[in-house]
């Protein structure tokens, strides 16, 4: 009931849009079930992100949770940039995959990470390597759902684990308006548009590249990757 009360109150006191779950894997679905009643009956918008490391398809519904942190997605992620023996064919089937454990409605909601502050940043495994991490990010604004940056990722801060990935924001870093952090920005620019936020996709590989194209009302932007330590023909897809 205190918990309750407590969404109750931001949502009444200062509009919230809604809330991250921590640890909402160990809490019963009876309780989010109550949790989400009482929220929605203040403000039908409201949105519930719980955070579960898993298969999460049993609590995301209209009754428990809009969406899920996607690590999995995360994961796939740090194997295919990281990991040798994971090629474009590799990740295209492993992306699909973990798309086809929810309904499309869901997939258009998960909130997809390359970082948080509970795991070691991804430029770390990536071995501080930019083009990697831009590729990285790039997927990720193309991916459906919704991206999710970690402060400090934009200008390439570091993070083994606990507590150097907690560092505060450096606010007056260079990298803001250095090269590859203005291409951070422009990266994330792309999301203004509806292709993006509404828009179909499909996810393959193609010539040693892996794919990833969204369409959206007779328009189309493709995303190609080439991650392998060969040099390959580019020959834009219809």
């Amino acid at each position: 009931e205190y918990l309750c009360k407590v969404g109750e109150y931001w949502l009444k006191e200062a509009d919230v849009d809604g809330y991250r779950l921590d640890v909402a894997f160990e809490v019963s679905h009876a309780f989010w079930r109550m949790f989400k009643s009482r929220c929605v009956a203040i403000k039908k918008t409201c949105i519930l992100i719980g955070e579960d490391w898993l298969n999460s398809e049993s609590r995301l519904s209209s009754s428990e949770w809009d969406s899920v942190m996607n690590y999995p997605f995360r994961y796939s992620l740090q194997r295919f940039y990281c990991e040798p023996g994971h090629d474009a064919s590799w990740l295209a089937d492993e992306l699909n995959g973990l798309l086809m454990r929810y309904q499309e409605n869901t997939n258009r909601m998960m909130l997809n990470l390359l970082d948080s502050h509970d795991i070691a940043r991804f430029f770390n495994y990536l071995k501080f390597d930019r083009e990697k991490l831009l590729s990285a990010f790039a997927l990720t604004i193309m991916y459906p759902g919704w991206p999710e940056i970690y402060m400090g990722d934009e200008i390439f801060m570091e993070g083994e684990g606990d507590p150097f990935n907690r560092q505060c924001m450096k606010w007056d870093s260079k990298e803001f308006k250095s090269e590859d952090g203005l291409l951070f920005k422009r990266i994330l620019l792309l999301r203004q548009f509806d292709i993006l936020k509404k828009g179909d996709w499909k996810i393959t590989s193609q010539d040693g590249y892996f794919l990833l194209t969204r369409h959206y009302r007779g328009n189309g932007l493709a995303l190609y990757l080439n991650e392998s330590d060969k040099n390959l023909n580019f020959v834009p897809s219809n």
